[in-house]
């Protein structure tokens, strides 16, 4: 049970210098025990001499207490959770490895069972390979699952690193990291790898409280490889210093170069004219970030009279290409995007974003590791976890689209993505250049380059169905939120508690709980529905019996408004209803404005809330896929990326399943399900 008074908890700093710091956060009721900074770790890696905050990071995991780690891009992060895992391992313990991207989680799943002998596991939403292994490496949202399930993978676990924790301030996915920190067992610890956050103090004192246990901060002071921030002027062919190594900027500089770029759109000339510059003056590698995928592809072409490759690198990419298309094998798809390519490779340019294969992505990684890729058109995921770093990074846009509109980076992001400027060991400075134009305004600059980073701030949420699994498995629910990072932030706000009070509210109202509060049969259904869009209007549907099941395209049109529906240029489009499936897209429509109306009468949504009912703009090209059609001409057609199409069918595919397993479902529908999962299971093997 949730106990409601929280221990008091005492900070005290035990080491601070130029390079780096150690806090600890006590709480009353625990006794700490000093350690010596300067004696060295139990444990040695082979190969590493530890800096002073990982040597002290080392030191508290040896004590087995939670460390959080917050320190600067490339400073060595990855090294704490490499000693985590030595040390677990000579123990005969277990290890579970949390990351917010399956292209990280890939890339540590291949690093770690090289550097550990076959000792690592995966579990994602794709794929699942070797998961009784002593080191597991999962998504945030399958620890939770895990933690929910008290499943047995959980058994002789001592630590879980949590990457890029930071994403516990993320709007739409943060309240998974709340949770999986809330629900924790008390026989496990933590280390949390960051990228430098201003309030670690309180993120630190909220989990020694939640979790009851001593927890320490390690970090650094600054980054290793200072960064160079400057403006590129297209007039005077020229990047002008504007802040360097501190964030005092030149104001008179920025207002200077911004006014030339106020009103220009980044067209071939200009990034022909500042890949130029870099190559003239060998500041390269280097990422040029890009607004959108389509802009990678597009700032790419832009350079096909460059060739930055000399013949001998050339035959490298050349044998490199092969060795990957005979890895994949009868991978046509990814084969067809590397020959697709080639040329560019082979001249040194390189693309990068999360709607390419995964072979293809993991070949870019391996060039820019090696340093044959020279220039790379990417979108913000090589800043994410990969420890990719090169010369120059520039930004071509200081917006990005964020699922559901257009905004400016945030600090956090701008200084993640600058922070892969500077190779350590080969660079003494990382030169970060911002191109003026239209998405790049002075205001957003200054506001970006002048600022250290964003607080931490909690979205903390509850759906429906963690609503029913808290009641149902751990405890009061209102308890519960109120040992949220939401509510230790602002600890007078009543807004997050009446919300809940009114979902139950309504949960009661629609027969989902009994007058005690048990579970009906229609609770049933939605405590099957974990992390599914609407998932109070699907369970109404299921149990109404209104799934369609004379036809797969109805069924599929009809699932499809439960999942995501993402673009990087448009949102979702007005729903037009078919002739063949009006008459059951009309009745789930009904179910949406009847739950939806409920909402608003009892204040889960404002009063002057406009109903949004959407049709899917992938639910179509899923049919196509269905249907039999050819991945690629299904993405042409409809303007997509197939990886990006497959991942749409991915989560289709891990609804369709949650589906079958509630009870209450008819034959009939259950036959079209299993149908439709065979379909899409087949259709995903394209990119395993």
């Amino acid at each position: 049970m949730i106990s409601s008074q929280p221990p008091k908890v005492y900070k005290f700093t035990k080491y601070e210098s130029e390079d780096c710091f150690h806090k600890v956060f006590i709480p009353e009721d625990k006794e700490y025990e000093a350690f010596d900074p300067n004696e060295p770790p139990n444990y040695n890696l082979p190969g590493y001499k530890l800096d002073m905050f990982q040597s002290i990071a080392a030191k508290v995991i040896d004590k087995e207490e939670t460390v959080l780690v917050s320190a600067h891009s490339s400073s060595g992060k990855t090294t704490i959770a490499e000693y985590v895992i030595a040390k677990c391992l000579a123990l005969d313990k277990k290890v579970i490895f949390t990351s917010p991207i399956k292209a990280l989680s890939n890339q540590k799943f291949d690093d770690f069972n090289k550097k550990f002998k076959n000792s690592t596991g995966i579990i994602t939403g794709d794929v699942s390979r070797f998961k009784d292994r002593s080191v597991l490496v999962i998504t945030t949202e399958i620890l939770l699952e895990l933690l929910i399930n008290n499943s047995e993978l959980l058994n002789n676990v001592q630590y879980v690193i949590h990457d890029e924790c930071h994403f516990i301030g993320n709007e739409s996915r943060g309240h998974v990291w709340e949770l999986s920190i809330m629900l924790l067992k008390k026989n496990m610890h933590m280390v949390l790898l960051s990228a430098t956050m201003p309030n670690n103090e309180q993120i630190a004192e909220w989990i020694a409280t939640t979790q009851k246990k001593i927890v320490h901060i390690v970090g650094t002071c600054e980054k290793p490889i200072p960064l160079r921030h400057a403006l590129y002027s297209f007039d005077h062919r020229q990047a002008y210093l504007v802040s360097e190594k501190t964030n005092e900027v030149d104001n008179h500089c920025i207002n200077e170069v911004m006014l030339s770029g106020r009103n220009r759109y980044m067209g071939k000339q200009d990034i022909v004219s500042i890949v130029k510059f870099l190559y003239d003056k060998k500041a390269y590698p280097c990422i040029i970030y890009c607004p959108s995928k389509i802009k990678c592809d597009t700032f790419a072409r832009y350079m096909e009279n460059f060739d930055f490759l000399t013949a001998e690198e050339k035959e490298l990419v050349d044998k490199l290409i092969n060795i990957v298309v005979d890895t994949v094998g009868n991978d046509v798809y990814s084969t067809n995007q590397l020959c697709f390519y080639r040329d560019m490779y082979t001249r040194g340019i390189f693309i990068h974003h999360s709607d390419l294969y995964t072979s293809v992505k993991e070949f870019t990684e391996i060039c820019i590791e090696s340093g044959l890729a020279k220039f790379i058109c990417s979108t913000d995921t090589l800043s994410i976890g990969m420890n990719l770093s090169v010369k120059t990074v520039v930004f071509s846009s200081l917006t990005k689209f964020d699922g559901k509109k257009q905004r400016r980076l945030y600090i956090s992001e701008f200084l993640q993505m600058a922070g892969r400027a500077g190779r350590r060991g080969k660079d003494t400075v990382g030169n970060v250049i911002v191109l003026p134009s239209i998405e790049c305004s002075e205001t957003n600059y200054t506001f970006l380059v002048s600022n250290v980073s964003n607080e931490i701030e909690s979205f903390f949420k509850l759906d429906y169905n963690m609503i029913v699994v808290i009641d149902k498995n751990i405890g009061d629910v209102k308890s519960f939120y109120k040992k949220s990072l939401r509510i230790f932030q602002h600890p007078d706000e009543d807004n997050g508690v009446d919300n809940i009070s009114n979902m139950k509210k309504i949960l009661s109202v629609k027969g989902y709980v009994d007058g005690d509060g048990r579970l009906t049969r229609k609770g049933n259904i939605l405590l099957s529905l974990r992390n599914i869009k609407h998932d109070l209007v699907l369970a109404e549907v299921i149990f109404r019996e209104l799934l369609p099941y004379e036809d797969k395209a109805m069924l599929i049109e009809v699932l499809c408004l439960f999942t995501s529906n993402k673009s990087d240029d448009k949102g979702s489009t007005p729903i037009e209803l078919v002739p063949s499936i009006e008459e059951k897209l009309e009745d789930v429509k009904f179910v949406f404005e009847e739950i939806f109306n409920c909402e608003v009468k009892y204040k889960v949504r404002p009063a002057d809330a406009d109903v949004q009912f959407k049709t899917n703009d992938n639910a179509l090209p899923i049919i196509s896929l269905v249907m039999g059609e050819d991945l690629e001409k299904v993405a042409t057609t409809y303007g997509l990326y197939a990886p990006g199409l497959l991942k749409s069918v991915r989560e289709l595919l891990n609804l369709v399943k949650k589906i079958l397993t509630i009870s209450q479902l008819s034959n009939r529908v259950k036959t079209l399900l299993c149908l439709i999962e065979d379909s899409l299971n087949e259709i995903i093997k394209t990119d395993i």
